[in-house]
């Protein structure tokens, strides 16, 4: 009767341990489906080939992914040597991720997907409703077709200049319908030392103020600028973002016909 209990207790342990185990591993795929779904939905797979995977933003393991799988914010996709793979837009827009390529992908007032190795090829632009910003070689880059925008460098040696900028323009018998993004890019480099003067007023209290600030600005027909926001910054002192942030409100462009102009702009602080 002893060993008849014994043999039943030990089943018992047995059959518990198996549930405990199975519990435990939909637990985790539950816990797991639900951070995700925290997380907004930035792209979709639409077929790869050889090997292909995703890592969430401070998790040291990557899992490989198949077609059909979601690309998360904050996810970084790894495509190996020898591998590709084509993903998806919201908007419809469609790239070919190349051999040997790791993305950063990254949402807010726009998606920006920093190629931190690799190169990637447009196969459809799709509507153009979603704003996707490409970060590639120091430069935001529209895959759409706008020119890329060369980043402003602040370094660490500001010059004297006049406290306010005061960019001349010449007369021009007619206003232009709108601004090119060559003239655009050349009076935000012109701001250069104004930029500088911001980061040597803070370096000396935080000598750790080096990174990147993307900043969003309207140009209205008059050529001044509105709406100022911050849309990225690896830069947490606030002060530096707002001295940065007057800076590029100060500035002025010509005059133009056209609709006000929106800019994603970014200056690296180093």
């Amino acid at each position: 009767m002893n060993s008849l209990a014994k043999q039943l207790s030990i089943g018992l342990l047995v059959v518990v341990g198996i549930a405990l185990i199975a519990y435990q591993t939909s637990l985790v795929k539950w816990t797991k489906s639900s951070a995700d779904l925290q997380r907004p939905v930035i792209a979709t797979v639409l077929n790869l080939s050889g090997e292909v995977r995703t890592k969430p933003n401070q998790v040291t393991e990557s899992s490989a992914v198949s077609e059909g799988g979601k690309i998360f914010d904050l996810d970084t996709l790894e495509v190996s040597a020898l591998s590709t793979a084509k993903i998806r837009f919201s908007s419809g827009l469609v790239i070919d991720v190349l051999a040997d390529s790791t993305l950063f992908f990254e949402s807010g007032e726009s998606i920006f997907v920093t190629f931190r190795k690799g190169d990637y090829r447009v196969a459809s632009k799709g509507q153009g409703g979603e704003k996707v910003l490409f970060v590639k070689d120091g430069a935001v880059v529209d895959p759409l077709g706008r020119t890329p925008q060369k980043p402003i460098v602040v370094t660490t040696e500001p010059k004297a200049t006049p406290e306010k900028p005061l960019p001349q323009f010449p007369e021009a018998p007619a206003p232009a319908d709108s601004l090119s993004d060559e003239y655009i890019s050349s009076i935000m480099v012109s701001q250069k030392n104004f930029l500088n003067k911001c980061y040597a007023s803070f370096l000396k209290e935080n000598p750790n103020n080096t990174g990147e600030l993307f900043l969003s600005f309207t140009i209205t027909q008059t050529g001044n600028v509105r709406q100022v926001r911050v849309l990225k910054s690896s830069i947490n002192d606030t002060r530096l973002q707002k001295c940065a942030s007057d800076v590029v409100e100060r500035t002025t462009f010509k005059n133009f016909a056209g609709d006000p102009i929106v800019v994603n702009y970014p200056i690296f602080f180093e």
